[in-house]
């Protein structure tokens, strides 16, 4: 048994992006019948660093899922938007997360037919677009509402391999509401994304689901699945130590690494250990030595700052590329640490030119080109459609030499 669809209302005027995290849920439960489980988990990942980890475990009929409350009651046509995204790691190649909508549709407030929407059956189906073939080891999205559907009952004379759009299922049972599953081993609410409980799921499927978004009237949700490893109330895919407790986010070189796990806060050069003044960057004298420790001669005599070359940079991106992430190759001219930090200019807070960071990454000192994927904070761009950014680039050599490169990028609508 699989899920299925929404039907389109009017398109969603704006969008809120949540993040679930272990212990800040929200509307979302994860639940397992037999030997199924979901979980948060890090990587792979649609969005920031993980996902929902949807596992049907040694008995393949099994249910792994992903449940959303809030929408029990409704009629399906106030949905107007239903998408998400999924990858499938081991187990049959042609099926992924499905969705379920249990729906009543007699009026006794009781739920009797399950509305489908399947992955498997959108690669051409009559009249309907042709989302593509499933495939293994990538993610996909989906879009229901614009997809077919089909109902355990045969609404509308669907059934699986003859999908409809999901209006021919509203028109066939124009009073329906979406009812929750009161008890039993289905028991939960109204909208769902499942694997399992099927034949072609092998026992030992995985399948991962992640970016959902859900619309209702004129507002869209869009939903980031991150796991909490270090439990710091931090999502992983936004916290700047994942693996290190640092709930207050401190960063004071803001160069992407958190304090906490940063071995040189203050981003000069100089280790924390061996600097006199760790959160100030401007000065770096080592600690004071002792009267039976003379200080050791200079180790180097290089003065000569590392120069960096990049590959890949447009000076020109679309929006909707720059939000899926700004890819760049850096190669120093000798072994360097490099810190790379994506800056705009925030017109209402007075900042000066650059001054808004959107991304950073910061790499260990190594040879050699490397390529690195910035993801700029949709939040701090806001609703601007026309800006310009500039990349800085940070290469410091093992002599403590430092070179500074810029370079701006027009991004358009």
């Amino acid at each position: 048994m699989v899920i299925g669809a929404l039907l389109v209302a009017a398109a969603p005027a704006r969008a809120n992006d949540v993040v679930v995290r272990p212990g800040a849920l929200g509307p979302w439960a994860l639940a397992g019948t037999g030997t199924a489980s979901a979980a948060l988990v890090s990587g792979p990942a649609a969005r920031g660093a993980g996902s929902v980890q949807l596992s049907v475990g040694a008995d393949g009929s099994s249910l792994a899922q992903l449940e959303r409350s809030g929408f029990d009651g409704a009629a399906p046509p106030t949905l107007s938007r239903l998408s998400y995204a999924t990858y499938t790691a081991t187990g049959a190649v042609q099926r992924v997360a499905v969705v379920y909508l249990f729906v009543d549709t007699n009026g006794d407030n009781a739920f009797d037919d399950v509305w489908i929407f399947d992955p498997y059956f959108q690669n051409a189906p009559d009249g309907l677009p042709d989302q593509g073939a499933v495939q293994l080891g990538a993610w996909q999205r989906w879009d229901a509402l614009a997809g077919g559907w089909y109902s355990s009952s045969g609404l509308a004379g669907s059934a699986a391999g003859n999908v409809k759009p999901f209006a021919s299922l509203v028109a066939a049972a124009p009073g329906a509401r979406l009812r929750p599953v009161p008890t039993g081993a289905l028991a939960g609410p109204a909208v769902r994304f499942v694997a399992g409980d099927e034949a072609p799921f092998a026992a030992g499927a995985v399948e991962y689901v992640d970016d959902v978004e859900i619309g209702s009237g004129q507002t869209l949700t869009r939903t980031d699945f991150e796991p909490d490893d270090d439990g710091d109330g931090v999502a992983d895919g936004y916290d700047d130590c994942p693996t290190t407790a640092n709930g207050e986010q401190t960063d004071t070189d803001r160069d992407g690494r958190g304090d906490a796990c940063d071995a040189d806060d203050d981003g000069d050069g100089v280790p924390d250990n061996e600097d006199q003044y760790p959160l100030d960057p401007t000065r770096s004298a080592p600690p004071s030595p002792t009267a039976s420790a003379p200080q050791p001669p200079p180790t180097s005599s290089d003065r000569t700052p590392p120069s960096v070359t990049l590959a890949g940079l447009p000076s020109r991106l679309s929006r909707r590329a720059f939000l899926r992430g700004l890819r760049v190759t850096v190669k120093p001219s000798e072994s360097a640490a490099l810190g790379l930090d994506l800056r705009a200019t925030a017109r209402a807070a007075h900042l000066a030119r650059y001054e808004l960071s959107l991304a950073t990454a910061s790499l260990a000192p190594a040879a050699g080109a490397r390529t690195v994927l910035l993801h700029p904070s949709r939040r701090l761009i806001g609703p601007a459609r026309r800006f310009v950014v500039e990349l800085r680039i940070t290469a410091t050599d093992a002599a403590g030499n430092r070179s500074a490169t810029t370079r701006t990028i027009r991004v358009t609508p």
